[in-house]
């Protein structure tokens, strides 16, 4: 049996109220922990940006794809 499919929702929509917050937790945190500094500070920007605002990430490298995912 086929199904319908709905169509999709664009991930961000500026429409939408941000979000107050996010739960982070420490294995978040500890997953990132042997990155750079450099590294690190953008994941945490993405991470917050998906969070608050539902933003999709466009610009990850391997090893950011494979903490996130």
């Amino acid at each position: 049996m086929k199904t319908k499919k709905e169509p999709m929702k664009p991930a961000f929509n500026p429409e939408v109220p941000p979000r107050e917050g996010f739960i982070f937790y420490r294995t978040f945190y500890e997953a990132l922990a042997s990155m750079k500094p450099r590294a690190r500070l953008h994941l945490y920007d993405i991470i917050m940006e998906y969070a608050l605002y539902g933003k999709e990430p466009t610009d990850l490298n391997g090893e950011q794809q494979r903490i996130l995912h």
